[in-house]
């Protein structure tokens, strides 16, 4: 099972990825002190908790949580239309997906820009590599409505790309080893929040 938690940031005092473990974690029943550690590229993870894996991200006023028993990675971003997103693409992304977006029509640019560095980031999460691997080392392709990663010429296998609605205006994407039907997605209130 996969469980994706969202909530307005400003109902956490950090605004913490970490915060919002700790208060699904203590909802979930579990009592014992939470030690997060990080692994060498800065992904969190639970010492007491091996096997469970969580990753979150923020973005404008969100913050969201995957949970589940598998490597998970889930971005969230909030779309900018101040943004020069070819400028970022042409630096960031790989060529194939640069070139695409040049094609769209500029109305449509820049929800497909977050779209894909939501895809992108949440695969780099997925690896434990986050930011150290390069956006550009892959390519996300659709193909007959499913979403693929190709890395060195290849699709990589046994992954999923799924999209999370957050709220219009904002692109959330999960990616890992799950099946589709076994996400389901809580959104966290202020009531969530009391002991």
């Amino acid at each position: 099972m996969l469980e994706v938690y969202k909530m307005k940031k400003d109902l956490l005092n950090e605004g913490s990825v970490e915060e919002m473990m700790t208060i699904i974690l203590r909802k979930k029943g579990v009592t014992e002190p939470l030690e997060f550690g990080y692994n060498t590229y800065g992904k969190p993870y639970l010492d007491a908790f091996p096997e469970f894996h969580f990753n979150g991200s923020h973005s404008g006023e969100y913050i969201v949580c995957a949970l589940c028993s598998g490597a998970i990675g889930i971005d969230i971003q909030e779309i900018l239309m101040d943004k020069d997103v070819m400028a970022l693409a042409n630096r960031f992304m790989s060529t194939c997906e640069s070139r695409e977006l040049a094609l769209l029509d500029a109305e449509y640019r820049h929800a497909a820009f977050y779209r894909l560095w939501a895809q992108n980031e949440a695969y780099m999460k997925y690896t434990g590599l986050g930011m150290a691997l390069p956006m550009s080392s892959f390519t996300v392709k659709v193909d007959r409505g499913h979403y693929n990663i190709i890395q060195q010429d290849a699709v990589v296998e046994n992954i999923t790309l799924l999209p999370v609605r957050i709220e219009k205006g904002y692109e959330g994407w999960l990616c890992g080893e799950f099946e589709e039907q076994s996400v389901s997605v809580i959104t966290l209130t202020a009531e969530d929040l009391q002991p």
